[in-house]
Parts: C-alpha cells; sequence; structure tokens
C-alpha cells in the first residue's frame, strides 16, 4: 500500500480484478472499502483485461508493475480510480503509466497526489529510470496531472502527445 496525505493506494492481486469485472460489490466486499459502481467499466474493463493477461504470465513478485492500484479516498472510505503502469519496466528502464478517476472526483487534485505518488514508488526501485505517459491533446484534466507532477511533452505519437520523467530529474518532496 501506498500511503498519502489524502489518499490510501491498494495494489491489486490477481483476484481483485478478476472478482471486480464481475462484480464491484463483491469486489468491495474483499477488500472491505465501497468502490464507485462504474470503476470497471468501460475503458477501465478493457485495460484490466490486458492487465490480467500479462499477470498470468509475470511472477506474482513483479505484479506490483502490471497491476492497477486502487485510489481510496480516505475521507470518504471509497476507491474511486486506478492507476498503474503497463508492464515492467523494459531494459532501458521505462515504463508507462495510466490512470483513471471516477468524474464526481475530477478537479480536487485527487489523481496529481496519486501519480506522485506512484513516480515515487517506481523510482525507488533501480530499474525504473524513466516514466512516460500517453495522452489525447482535448484531455486537459490528464494534461495537467502530467505537468503538475514535472512531466515533461516531449513529442507525439499518432493522434496522442507524449510525456516523460526521468529518474534523474526526480525531487522527493
Amino acid at each position: 500500500m501506498i500511503r498519502t496525505e489524502r489518499l490510501t493506494q491498494i495494489p491489486m492481486t490477481r483476484q481483485h480484478p478478476e472478482t471486480g469485472l464481475v462484480s464491484a460489490r463483491d469486489l468491495a466486499a474483499l477488500i472491505n472499502v465501497p468502490i464507485v459502481a462504474d470503476l470497471m467499466q468501460g475503458q477501465a474493463e478493457v485495460a484490466i483485461r490486458k492487465k490480467l493477461e500479462i499477470m498470468r504470465d509475470v511472477d506474482p513478485a513483479q505484479h506490483n508493475w502490471i497491476t492497477y492500484w486502487l485510489i481510496v479516498i480516505n475521507s470518504e472510505n471509497i476507491a474511486a480510480g486506478l492507476v498503474g503502469f503497463k508492464g515492467l519496466p523494459s531494459a532501458d528502464g521505462s515504463v508507462e503509466i495510466g490512470y483513471g478517476l471516477a468524474s464526481i472526483y475530477q478537479g480536487l487534485g485527487y489523481m496529481t497526489e496519486a501519480v506522485k505518488a506512484l513516480v515515487a514508488w517506481a523510482f525507488s526501485h533501480p530499474e525504473c529510470r524513466r516514466i512516460t505517459a500517453n495522452t489525447l491533446p482535448d484531455n486537459i484534466r490528464s494534461r495537467r496531472v502530467l505537468l503538475k507532477n514535472c512531466f515533461n511533452e516531449t513529442g507525439s505519437e499518432g493522434d496522442e502527445i507524449i510525456y516523460e520523467m526521468k529518474k534523474s530529474g526526480f525531487l522527493l518532496t
């Protein structure tokens, strides 16, 4: 778990997303925290299914790099978002981060706080030297999260803008 001033981030085991895809209520009972009803639907469901496929072939000791971490808002005791990496760090030490938060909790700084905490976790591991993120130009909130966390825009790929942060430029605060 990762704890910050307002959040608790819980890395999901394989059982958690498997349960959550069937029933958010069952997942809430499993982790003993209420969950926003549609947290694991839509785009999140597609991404979670991909992560589960990867997790089946990776040593469970490495799952924290692949799984989503549930974002629990402590003041409301509710899991309202997901943040995680899209795989293990590559040979050059790069890993891509992705995230999502229930719309009613957006714009309150929760995702900025969650990304900052997960970036610090990643950079505490010597194999991680660079974190990237891709986002659409019109996703202003996502871009703002990255900029507030000192990611630098480095170009574009297709329709998406690419951001990165290097470990050498990361300062723990």
